[in-house]
Formats: structure tokens, sequence, C-alpha cells
């Protein structure tokens, strides 16, 4: 918290007055040091644990390819975190997610490319 020391003019002469002024969250976050390579660390792994999450819905399903509609993810976006929506996120990652339409229920779904698969099933911590 500042604190800062006003006088105040009298007839009888100088009087000190102490005068705090308040710090908001908002002040102190601005004016703490921000190590950039940590803040880009952190947000790869918060991305991470996105990737990790949708991963496991779609291994979760009971469907013969593991798939999962993006109507599905919508609803959980907000719950996962994606600002954007689900099919923006998915696209950031073509490597891991193919979304195809399906032919029966004509709407987009998502499923993991062979890889992510592959290695998911074989490490249970992934």
């Amino acid at each position: 918290m500042a604190t800062q020391i006003f006088k105040k003019l009298r007839p009888a002469g100088a009087i000190a007055i102490l005068h705090r002024t308040k710090t908001t969250s908002a002040q102190y976050v601005d004016s703490r040091f921000r190590d950039p390579t940590f803040e880009k660390l952190m947000e790869k792994y918060k991305n991470l644990l996105k990737v990790i999450s949708i991963q496991d819905l779609i291994l979760a399903s009971n469907s013969s390819p593991p798939s999962v509609s993006l109507d599905f993810l919508h609803r959980l976006s907000q719950r996962l975190h994606l600002n954007r929506g689900p099919a923006a996120f998915l696209r950031k990652y073509p490597h891991i997610f193919h979304i195809f339409n399906h032919p029966i229920k004509l709407q987009p779904f998502c499923t993991l490319t062979q890889p992510p698969s592959k290695s998911s099933a074989k490490n249970p911590w992934l």
C-alpha cells in the first residue's frame, strides 16, 4: 500500500497528515514482474490440459471409431475453457484431432488421428 504525507497549512503552523491510498489487485498485478518464458510455458501447459481432456472424452465414447460430436464439445466448451469454441481449438491441432462429417447423423464429429490414439492406448498416464 502506498503512503503519502500531505502538509496542511494552518495559521498555527504546518501539520503533517498521513493519507493512505488503496492499491487495487489489478494495479498490483500490473506492477509485478512477469517472466515471459514462464508465461509461454504456462500457456502451452493449459493447452496440453485441454487436449488431454478432449482426448479422454473421445476415448470414453462408445462408438466404434471413438468420436465425439462438435455439438457435444460446444456444450462443454465453457467447462473445458475453450474460449473461441471447440472447432477453432481442434483446428489448431490437426496432427491430433480429425474433424469429419458423420454420414448418418449429418453433423461434424471429431476423432483422434492414428498416432495419438495408439500412444494413449499404450500409455495410461497420457
